[in-house]
């Protein structure tokens, strides 16, 4: 094959047992007025064809990266959507595809020395082969004044000119006042960090981020491996626990066993299975069509029967015997007596021949949306009455968190939780944390049972 003006060369790519094939032509940028197509050996055979197809070059995208120290714990970058982005470190090498936003996030191994340099390598066009690359060399740790309310001065006006970039509801200024506070908070909400209204370390970084998430956009942030001191990394954990995939200390650190568990969670709820908590993921995550784990078809179940062994599948089957009032027993993850008798409530109660054994089938209605409560039973894994006790912790919905809110505001920590919405977010975690500190309890912003009793009067 040919084309004219003759600058293109062609690539074969299939030929049928039929003689039919398909092709492509390398051509540079230009317009073209005429392919050809023969046979090597024989011009007499060139069939033509006119007309004008215009080639370009493909545009090259920008690459912006966060600042690395000699703390850092990933690298994060900012390009075009769809790219491959290739990381190259003194002892490792990584490939990712950039977000739909554009961003990549790397995580490091170990941290780096002063000094060590790091190669980003950007391919772009696809099939063109087009790339290139930039060096990033690890610096010292990034110097943030803390700023609060009053402050004024310059590293101000620069705080609200960003937050005014990315949507915030603040003008840029250098003094900071109430508005500023109160945009300060909004962000810290939508990037997950504690919203204390004062801008820190953490918040600051997170701010001048090229991953930071602006005003608005209703999305959580992406969570990788390295990660800390951001608040919904406690509810990511808590979540993942609840649901039977996180086994260990909730501490508020991404590690290699938070990365399992989100893998984990991704492979049986049908997701990429990244190990990165993206906003998909966590979106899935918080919302009542989450699959515990052990759930899917029946023939990925595994029987479960009486037994003096801890089994991890028996944790999520006794939460949800609990959700739905056949069990009342403790979370922990020993098929007893009590898991018994609440297994053949369970399968009495829908219609299964009554065994006390869960077997695939039991656990397939159990998990299913249509399973019966127990009679007389209110509670439910996607909703709560205004009685009786359930768990809660950020991303929580409904009339039990409303009764924790209003709870809290009976309890003077009006100013902070301001509205019972039936939302669990930041306002209700920090009213809890706070309560909690008031109150001798353990400080997690976790509504458990020790948090709900002393709140209620109740005994859990």
């Amino acid at each position: 094959m040919s084309a004219e003006p003759a600058t293109a060369k062609a690539e074969v790519l299939t030929v049928g047992s039929d003689g039919a094939f398909s092709a492509s032509l390398v051509a540079e940028p230009g317009t073209y007025t005429r392919v050809t197509a023969y046979y090597v050996t024989d011009a007499a055979s060139a069939v033509s064809s006119t007309g004008s197809w215009k080639v370009t070059e493909p545009s090259k995208p920008t690459l912006t990266v966060d600042p690395v120290n000699i703390n850092s714990t990933k690298v994060v970058a900012k390009t075009a959507a769809g790219v491959v982005v290739t990381l190259t470190t003194r002892d490792s090498t990584q490939t990712l595809t950039a977000d739909a936003d554009g961003i990549v996030r790397f995580p490091l191994a170990h941290t780096y020395l002063n000094g060590d340099t790091f190669t980003l390598t950007v391919v772009y066009g696809p099939g063109s082969g087009q790339s290139f690359s930039q060096k990033v060399t690890v610096g010292g740790v990034s110097d943030y004044n803390e700023l609060e309310y009053g402050d004024t001065g310059d590293d101000v006006l620069r705080l609200t000119t960003r937050l005014h970039e990315l949507g915030y509801p603040v003008s840029p200024t250098s003094r900071y006042g109430s508005t500023v506070r109160e945009a300060v908070r909004l962000f810290q909400i939508a990037n997950g960090i504690k919203a204390d209204g004062r801008a820190g370390y953490t918040m600051q970084s997170a701010l001048y981020s090229v991953s930071a998430i602006a005003y608005g956009s209703g999305k959580y942030p992406t969570l990788v491996r390295g990660d800390r001191g951001l608040s919904l990394i406690y509810t990511l954990q808590q979540r993942l626990k609840d649901l039977g995939y996180y086994t260990i200390k909730v501490d508020g650190i991404f590690g290699s066993g938070t990365e399992r568990a989100v893998r984990l969670f991704q492979r049986v709820n049908g997701l990429p299975e990244t190990g990165k908590a993206d906003n998909a993921t966590q979106t899935l995550l918080y919302s009542s069509a989450a699959k515990p784990i052990g759930s899917g078809a029946t023939g990925d179940y595994t029987t479960l029967s009486r037994s003096g062994k801890y089994k991890s599948a028996v944790v999520p089957l006794q939460r949800r015997l609990k959700s739905l009032g056949y069990y009342s027993g403790s979370i922990d993850g020993y098929f007893g007596s009590q898991t018994y008798r609440a297994v053949r409530n369970f399968q009495s109660r829908n219609g299964l021949s009554v065994t006390g054994v869960a077997d695939p089938y039991t656990q397939e209605v159990l998990y299913s949306s249509s399973a019966k409560k127990a009679s007389g039973s209110s509670s439910s894994s996607g909703s709560s009455s205004s009685t009786g006790y359930r768990l809660l912790y950020w991303g929580c919905r409904g009339d039990a968190v409303k009764r924790l809110q209003n709870a809290l505001i009976s309890a003077g920590y009006k100013s902070i939780v301001r509205t019972a919405d039936g939302i669990y977010g930041q306002w209700t975690y920090d009213a809890v944390k706070a309560y909690q500190k008031d109150h001798g309890l353990a400080v997690d912003g976790i509504a458990g049972k020790n948090t709900q009793n002393s709140l209620y009067g109740t005994n859990y």
